[in-house]
C-alpha cells in the first residue's frame, strides 16, 4: 500500500511540475513554440493529467485543442523518424506539420499510381523531411496531398469567408453542430474518445441536402 502512495505522489508531483512548465511555456509561445509541444506531447503519451481526457486538459490550460494535435502530431512524427531537436526545429513547425499529415507508421505504404510500384511511406517523410530547408510549405503539401491521394476530386482546398458574427454564432455553428449529430462521429482518438465529424464534412452535407431539396419557386 506504501507503494502505491508514493508512485501515486510522484505521478501527481510529475504532473504538476509539467503542468506549470507549460503554462510557462505557452505564456512565451512566440520562442519557445516547440517547448509547448514538446511538453504537450509528453502529457498526453504519458497521461499526465487528471482531466476526464487530454482535449479537456488542453482546454483547462486556454489552449486551442485543434493547435495541441498538430503540435503533438508533429512532435509524435519526429521521434518516430529518430530526429533530435536541432534537426526538426529547424524544419519549423509549419512545413513539419504539413509532413505530419502522413502516417509515419511502419507499416504504412504508397503505391504509385502510375507503375503500382510501392515503398515505405517513411521513405517519402524523411525526404520531404531533408527536402524542406529548400522548400516552401505551399511546396510541401503540394508533396503531401499527392502521397495522400488528395488529388483530382479528392483534392482538398480551403474556403474562406468573412460572415457576421452573429450569423456565425446563431447559425452557422449551430447548424455545423446539430448535422454532426445527424451524421455521428467517423472514429476515435488515441484515448478511444469518438472524434466527431469534420466541420468541413458537415458543410458539405447542409449544401448538400439544401440543393437536394425542392424550393418554391417565388418568380
Amino acid at each position: 500500500m506504501d507503494d502505491i502512495v508514493i508512485v501515486g505522489d510522484q505521478v501527481a508531483g510529475e504532473s504538476a511540475k509539467l503542468r506549470a512548465d507549460l503554462t510557462a511555456a505557452i505564456k512565451d509561445i512566440r520562442s519557445r513554440l516547440f517547448d509547448v509541444a514538446e511538453l504537450l506531447y509528453k502529457a498526453q503519451q504519458e497521461r499526465l493529467y487528471t482531466e476526464p481526457s487530454f482535449k479537456d486538459y488542453v482546454k483547462s490550460l486556454g489552449f486551442k485543442y485543434r493547435r495541441a494535435q498538430y503540435m503533438t502530431s508533429v512532435i509524435g512524427m519526429c521521434e518516430a523518424m529518430n530526429l533530435v531537436r536541432p534537426e526538426y526545429e529547424a524544419i519549423g513547425m509549419g512545413k513539419l506539420r504539413a509532413i505530419a499529415r502522413l502516417d509515419c507508421s511502419v507499416e504504412a505504404t504508397y503505391t504509385n499510381p502510375a507503375d503500382g510500384q510501392t515503398t515505405p511511406m517513411r521513405d517519402w517523410i524523411m525526404g520531404l523531411i531533408e527536402l524542406a530547408p529548400s522548400r516552401t510549405v505551399e511546396e510541401i503539401e503540394s508533396h503531401v496531398r499527392v502521397l495522400k491521394g488528395e488529388v483530382g476530386e479528392l483534392d482538398m482546398v480551403w474556403e474562406n469567408f468573412r460572415v457576421l458574427r452573429q450569423a456565425r454564432d446563431l447559425t452557422i455553428r449551430p447548424a455545423i453542430d446539430k448535422m454532426k449529430l445527424l451524421l455521428g462521429t467517423t472514429q476515435k482518438d488515441f484515448e478511444g474518445v469518438a472524434v466527431d465529424t469534420s466541420p468541413g464534412r458537415c458543410l458539405e452535407a447542409i449544401c448538400a441536402r439544401f440543393l437536394t431539396e425542392e424550393i418554391d419557386d417565388e418568380g
